[in-house]
């Protein structure tokens, strides 16, 4: 895998460029805390999807459901508290949620006086709030991957993805 990144802190100031050949799965987990307070349940989230993925109890994608009208819909602001300790998601500890992307859709997450701005051509990002990690939702994990129900995925050798995290001071 090829992984090409760049940080810009400011304006012609501090710029840092990366090009290096690294091999890896082919997924990204990046988990973020804006405020570094002990859960990411007062982070904002929106994210431009009108389906998700249902696990079943193995937390396998079982089906892919609208979100409209449901307490997984994220195309406006929403506390993130909200969706991962609903009823609906108690035997799974919170979002291990692959959402559906469209074209052009972005992801943006907001806490503590920071943004994310994340876009990829992957056709999902799996929202995951780290119910199972030491320090239950201290995190949330965006992962752009496949569509993770097993008769859709597909195999291949070659394999390309591009995402873009870009961060902002509210």
């Amino acid at each position: 895998m090829c992984v090409f990144a760049g940080l810009r802190c400011s304006d012609n100031i501090s710029n840092l460029n990366i090009k290096q050949l690294i091999y890896l799965t082919r997924f990204v987990f990046v988990y973020f805390n804006f405020d570094g307070s002990s859960t990411v349940g007062n982070h904002f989230i929106r994210l431009e999807s009108d389906e998700m993925v249902v696990n079943d109890s193995e937390h396998c994608g079982k089906e892919i459901i609208k979100t409209g009208g449901t307490v997984f819909d994220l195309s406006d602001w929403k506390l993130v508290g909200s969706v991962i300790h609903c009823d609906e998601l108690s035997f799974s500890r919170g979002l291990n949620n692959a959402y559906l992307l469209n074209d052009g859709s972005s992801l943006q997450l907001s806490a503590g006086g920071l943004m994310l701005f994340a876009v990829s051509d992957s056709p999902a990002v799996v929202l995951y709030s780290g119910g199972y990690l030491i320090h239950p939702f201290s995190f949330l994990a965006v992962e752009f991957q496949g569509i993770p129900i097993n008769s859709m995925r597909e195999e291949r050798k070659e394999y390309e993805r591009n995402m873009a995290f870009t961060f902002s001071f509210l």
